[in-house]
């Protein structure tokens, strides 16, 4: 597979093409495919970005993972609603009540639209990875899971065609 296009992207190879290929070099040798059938190449341009940039993303994660597991165990234990929860945090740091909506109330919406964002792939028609969606692979499943169903039910009710039929 001779890769011209310098964009990521993903090329479906059918073992057959392989085998083809393996029989133009060698001709007399007999192959069995033991495996898939198809085969997925993934082409990316290898970027190695910064020691610095690995450093301060793991920085990042680590305070995320961090404070996320505090707040998980704080509403969980003490069985309140976010908002009180809030509320309580900030008269811990603040050290006077809130007046209503806080930054805590902010940065948490924008990290739930963020953390939404990312987990599903795309905002809009804008994709962020080439990775296909969580909703498309669902759908993939549920294509297949269709498929195999009908070919069992076919293969039941003895409607299945066969070779010299």
């Amino acid at each position: 597979l001779k890769i011209r296009e310098e964009k990521e992207q993903r090329y479906v190879i059918s073992v057959l093409k392989i085998i083809a290929c393996i029989h133009e070099q060698y001709p007399r040798l007999q192959i069995q495919n033991l495996g898939e059938t198809d085969i997925i190449v993934t082409y990316e341009n290898q970027k190695t970005p910064p020691l610095l940039w690995h450093i301060l993303k793991v920085v990042l994660v680590s305070a995320v993972i961090f404070f996320g597991s505090a707040f998980s165990i704080m509403a969980f234990n003490n069985d309140v609603g976010v908002t009180k929860l809030f509320s309580q945090i900030y008269e811990l740091i603040m050290g006077k009540k809130t007046d209503g909506f806080s930054v805590l109330e902010v940065t948490y919406s924008i990290g739930l639209a963020i953390g939404i964002l990312i987990f599903f792939n795309h905002f809009g028609k804008k994709r962020f990875t080439v990775d296909p969606t969580p909703m498309e692979i669902q759908m993939r499943l549920y294509e297949n899971d269709i498929q195999t169903t009908l070919v069992e039910n076919a293969a039941r009710q003895k409607k299945e065609l066969e070779v010299g039929k």
